[in-house]
């Protein structure tokens, strides 16, 4: 062919016709995706944020239900992008420290290996002195004062946290986070995974410091999915799945792919426990963002963001939301992130709005009744 495509015909051809290749059938429900994609743009919006992240998954199943970020780029257009690094899927390949929504595994963690109870009393305090003379604090620098491990997560206490994974211990704490998957890839069938950043006691660059601001979500860093796949098995009954977008390979033959257990990271009991524990902060601490009728086990956090000079940047962060429902028979998990929200800093303001709006046409969509029939009928408070 000449440059223009054309046959140059001064010999024999051959035409040899494409083949079909095969269908891929995705886990993707499209409703949901459009949910995500709506309530996450509406979110960034209000918040004059400069991303964000929403996943949906089948904590059941692992399957990835939804998956949206911003920013993003037109696959019709993408000639047209200037910056490579947008092809990019931030749900997979991105870090970030989680903050307090990481408290809820190690509040598993901590109800797990018998170090707490539901009840077990922490004594408070304005702050932690740790070696070599840092202080660490509550949000704010509140003394909440005496506390159980339930108002330790409904306070979403720093300070408690850390008291958690003293009673934990080092070796069980990391053990821990390494069965949950933190620091790892997930295995998910996407290009591009990263690890996430798991410093561990004898790395070159851990400190004690590491193992006290782990407890609260700081000092490490997970990718969107790697939380979501974690808490999924808090939803699940304690089994960490293999999170997957295909489902079906359809050509000659049709492959199908079954759901992959992992291993188990927490037993059956605990798994109740702290799902218990999150329903009672949904329906305290974030009341106004509950769903009249349902029962949603949940968890803000709200994250500080490293500066690459060192340290934190003094006036960013990533406020998110997660968390699982119906918890009687969790269906989905969700994760809502917002990146550097400009009208609240704060993962609450920033992060549930769309967290309840996501869950509301959720069980709309999908025909999930209420487990509190009467309470739906009720009017909201203002």
């Amino acid at each position: 062919r000449d440059g223009n495509g054309n046959v140059i015909a001064l010999a024999e051809s051959a035409w040899d016709p494409p083949q079909d290749g095969s269908d891929l059938v995705l886990t993707i429900d499209s409703a949901v995706q459009l949910i995500a994609e709506q309530a996450l743009d509406k979110a960034i919006a209000e918040q004059h944020a400069s991303g964000g992240t929403v996943i949906i998954q089948n904590p059941k199943t692992g399957e990835i239900l939804a998956m949206a970020s911003r920013p993003t780029f037109d696959p019709n257009a993408f000639d047209t992008v200037d910056d490579p690094s947008i092809f990019n899927n931030p749900a997979i390949s991105e870090t970030y420290e989680p903050g307090s929504t990481f408290k809820t595994l190690v509040m598993a963690l901590g109800l797990e290996t018998g170090a707490v109870t539901p009840d077990t009393q922490h004594n408070g305090g304005l702050y932690k002195v740790l070696p070599g003379g840092a202080k660490i604090y509550n949000a704010n620098a509140v003394d909440f004062g005496p506390e159980t491990m339930t108002e330790v997560l409904q306070h979403s206490s720093n300070l408690g946290s850390m008291f958690v994974a003293e009673q934990i211990g080092e070796d069980n704490f990391y053990r821990g986070l390494l069965a949950f998957g933190i620091g790892q890839p997930t295995g998910v069938d996407l290009n591009g995974e990263s690890d996430g950043i798991l410093p561990l006691p004898g790395d070159p660059n851990w400190s004690i410091a590491n193992f006290y601001t782990s407890a609260f979500g700081q000092g490490l860093a997970v990718t969107p999915l790697q939380l979501v796949n974690a808490v999924s098995a808090l939803a699940n009954g304690g089994q960490l799945m293999t999170p997957r977008i295909v489902c079906e390979v359809r050509g000659t033959e049709t492959q199908h792919f079954d759901p992959v257990v992992q291993r188990r990271v927490i037993s059956e009991q605990t798994s109740r426990e702290i799902t218990d524990m999150l329903v009672t902060v949904m329906n305290t601490t974030y009341e106004r963002f509950r769903v009249p009728g349902y029962n949603i086990a949940a968890k803000t956090g709200t994250a500080q963001v490293p500066s690459p000079d060192g340290g934190y940047e003094s006036d960013a962060t990533i406020g998110s939301m997660i968390g699982y429902g119906p918890a009687e028979d969790p269906q989905f998990t969700v994760l809502v992130k917002i990146d550097r929200p400009q009208e609240s800093q704060w993962g609450e303001q920033a992060a549930g709005p769309a967290f309840q709006e996501i869950f509301q046409r959720l069980f709309l969509l999908y025909g999930i009744p209420p487990s509190d029939p009467a309470a739906q009928s009720q009017p909201e408070q203002p």
